[in-house]
């Protein structure tokens, strides 16, 4: 499963994201889960032990048995299916208020943020392959990479203690790689809407955004940051280290 604020990939386990060390939401359920689960657990235990008292010793061994395999294969199903048991509730919530879904999307959209479209979609469970939300799919999906990358950024300026700047490097690296490919038109030749005059101008709005904050952030000429679409990925990532260097000044400091 992938992180709802910076699209890590982490467990179901993890509390925190490894990446951007934010709450995971889910793993925080699953664990309140498993504690109503031990709870429920122990007190049917106990009336299977008290009920059983007048039995002979073999059936109470026998039921005791019978009941601890229910348990573990309950427990079995809910480790494996927590996620997608509550993954499957709020994409039937989403559904039945689309509309208001619809109206909060083309409002992040006319304001032009995308890290909080991306963040919202993300939120609320909406699923890009339901019909309704075909017009969005590709303004969707570049707009996550667009957010995670963002954030990347957002970090390096308010470095934390948790992390390092050779890391934060590794993931912006890839972030920034995968936003310019999600702007390329062959990832979405199955797809209607790319064309779409909407989606061609967000899309390029993002890319300006992007080019914006390379130049705020990573210390890149307004030349440098409109040639990043065609560099090749080793081009990408000399100019995004060269630009991230700045911040280990700042970390070594800190160790200080």
């Amino acid at each position: 499963m992938k992180c709802r604020y910076c699209g890590g990939e982490i467990q179901l386990e993890d509390l925190v994201c490894p990446y951007c060390g934010r709450p995971n939401e889910e793993a925080q359920q699953h664990a309140r889960d498993m504690r109503r689960y031990q709870r429920e657990f122990q007190k049917t235990k106990m009336d299977v032990t008290e009920k059983a008292g007048h039995a002979s010793k073999r059936a109470v061994q026998i039921a005791a048995i019978v009941f601890l395999i229910a348990a573990i294969v309950v427990n079995i199903f809910l480790q494996a299916n927590c996620y997608n048991i509550s993954y499957a509730i709020e994409r039937s919530r989403a559904k039945k208020n689309i509309p208001a879904h619809l109206q909060q999307m083309d409002r992040y959209l006319s304001e032009e943020d995308y890290a909080g479209f991306a963040a919202y979609c993300q939120a609320k469970h909406l699923s890009m392959s339901d019909k309704t939300f075909d017009p969005y799919y590709a303004t969707y999906r570049t707009a996550v990479s667009y957010r995670t990358a963002v954030m990347q950024m957002m970090e390096l300026v308010h470095h934390m203690s948790y992390t390092t700047v050779d890391r934060m490097t590794k993931y912006l690296t890839e972030d920034i790689q995968n936003f310019y490919e999600n702007l390329d038109p062959e990832q979405y030749s199955y797809y209607d809407y790319f064309d779409d005059e909407n989606t061609q101008k967000h899309l390029a709005n993002m890319k300006t955004h992007m080019e914006a904050m390379f130049v705020a952030y990573l210390g890149m000429t307004p030349e440098e940051a409109a040639g990043m679409e065609t560099l090749s990925r080793a081009g990408q990532a000399a100019l995004i280290e060269r630009g991230t260097a700045q911040y280990e000044e700042g970390e070594e400091s800190n160790e200080k």
